[in-house]
């Protein structure tokens, strides 16, 4: 047939295009991480799983007023970061939902690193907050960042990550099933 690719199909071409943007973010998002990492005086809070009042304060404290300034700079960087990721990993887990060929409902899986990049982008919001105020402290931003916030996030990102992997094993599976 004219204008298909030999020995495929559009939907083939399709695929290929698909899994070569998600590799072309993959490596977006890892150069962010690697580039971002180093804007940042020291590991950044929203590193942990979750912090305390205290462990927020004390940890401000030790980076001063230049170290907060740094941060302020590097937050604003770190919003571009959860665009990236939840674009990778939705990409991906809607790419493997759709190779393992499951149920339709499967394919809406890809929301759920859109939804960890919203609770990122909360999380930066009430830090971009705490660290534009300091040193006064704003502790219901810092505790809304650290007991919801960044817990949530991390919680949505391993739950992604799970899934993926479980849809890999289902691929593979698939494929061995196959030969």
């Amino acid at each position: 047939m004219a204008g298909q690719p030999e020995g495929g199909s559009d939907v083939e071409s399709s695929r290929t295009y698909h899994w070569r943007l998600f590799v072309f973010l993959l490596i977006m998002t890892i150069a962010l991480a690697m580039a971002s990492s180093r804007m940042w005086p020291a590991p950044p809070l929203d590193m942990k799983f979750s912090y305390t009042l205290e462990e927020g304060i004390n940890h401000l404290d030790s980076l001063g007023s230049e170290g907060v300034a740094q941060c302020l700079t590097a937050l604003g960087a770190d919003m571009v970061y959860p665009l990236l990721y939840a674009s990778c990993f939705g990409l991906c887990l809607w790419l493997l939902a759709t190779s393992c060929r499951l149920e339709d409902w499967w394919e809406l899986l890809w929301v759920l690193p859109c939804i960890g990049a919203i609770l990122d982008w909360g999380e930066n919001i009430f830090l971009y907050r705490v660290l534009n105020q300091w040193p006064r402290v704003d502790r219901e931003s810092l505790w809304w960042a650290g007991h919801f916030f960044t817990p949530a996030k991390w919680t949505t990102a391993g739950i992604s990550l799970l899934v993926i992997v479980v849809l890999l094993i289902c691929l593979g599976a698939r494929k061995l099933a196959k030969r």
